[in-house]
């Protein structure tokens, strides 16, 4: 039986954490968006139909994690839990609203205010995502301090 080196092992597990990173990302972009839009009154009376719908979400989440590859926020470049990540999330924030802001007329038709609508989830988005990492954080601090 053939062993693996260790730095094969925590590569494999960064990648697997970079992989949950984006899911999360892209679920917090998705229910933003969507909890922006139904606060605003967008999607009352206005049923997508279900392609254009799954399209969009797939849209999103694709734009979420190309974005967060761009800002460098699921690689080893910031050290985690500290304000250059938060800047990272920032930075990833940025150029969703930019592509967001860009395409959101052809993602969901019929929208009354596409840009406030953007910029709400994008609120709402950003907020999830730094108490999300902010609590991995906390959980592996208190983690490593039971040991």
């Amino acid at each position: 039986m053939g062993t693996e080196a260790p730095g094969r092992w925590r590569r494999r597990r960064w990648h697997a954490r970079g992989c949950v990173e984006a899911g999360c990302d892209a679920i917090f972009w998705v229910t933003g968006l969507a909890v922006a839009a139904w606060g605003g009154g967008d999607l009352q009376g206005n049923v997508p139909h279900a392609l254009r719908l799954t399209c969009a979400v797939l849209a999103v989440c694709v734009m979420s994690v190309a974005s967060g590859l761009l800002s460098g926020a699921y690689g080893r470049r910031y050290r985690r839990g500290m304000l250059d990540e938060v800047l990272s999330v920032c930075v990833t924030g940025g150029l969703m609203l930019m592509a967001l802001t860009s395409v959101s007329g052809a993602l969901i038709g019929g929208q009354r205010a596409a840009a406030q609508t953007v910029a709400a989830g994008a609120l709402f988005a950003l907020a999830a995502m730094v108490a999300a990492r902010t609590a991995r954080r906390a959980s592996a601090q208190m983690s490593a301090r039971s040991r």
